[in-house]
């Protein structure tokens, strides 16, 4: 087992690119390092959301209701057509899930949601893009990105001859 990446951070004072998480800081102790250490995260693939967690969001910001009746007598424009797409969609009983693991499915519903969001008549602002779009995002470990244990214990620092 190569410790190159732990070794790299140990004395630093910033996130590894991509990480988020609490930096460490001159004057933690081993122990303090790896509890941080093993917090951070890096983003993951992105996940299938349920349909109902998309119409369930916009219920409960109370943006539904505006969009549905903009998609009832929607301009064919971009974001007309997403809105009409959206509700054809949701009308089929056994439409459950975005599958926007594939990332042709999630770039098509990224680009709904920007047509909306440049569509002041939707109702849907960049924030409710932001919020949707996060229902898909995953995290993972950056120890486990790295191709670290997960989590790092005291043996891995001193096997990575670190103190």
């Amino acid at each position: 087992m190569t410790y190159s990446p732990l070794i790299a951070v140990w004395s630093s004072t910033t996130l590894p690119a991509g990480a988020s998480g609490t930096a460490l800081v001159v004057g933690d102790t081993p122990a303090q390092k790896l509890v941080k250490i093993n917090t951070w995260t890096v983003p993951g693939p992105t996940q299938d959301v349920a349909a109902p967690s998309v119409y369930g969001y916009l219920a409960l910001v109370g943006k539904l209701a505006s969009l549905q009746t903009y998609a009832a007598s929607a301009p064919a424009t971009a974001s007309g057509l997403a809105a009409r797409q959206f509700f054809a969609l949701l009308a089929i009983p056994s439409f459950q899930t975005f599958e926007t693991s594939n990332p042709a499915v999630y770039s098509a519903v990224s680009a709904w949601l920007a047509a909306w969001a440049g569509d002041a008549n939707t109702g849907i602002t960049a924030s409710d893009v932001s919020a949707i779009l996060a229902l898909a995002a995953t995290s993972s470990a950056w120890t486990a990105s790295v191709g670290l244990p997960t989590p790092l214990n005291a043996n891995d620092v001193a096997a990575a001859g670190l103190s």
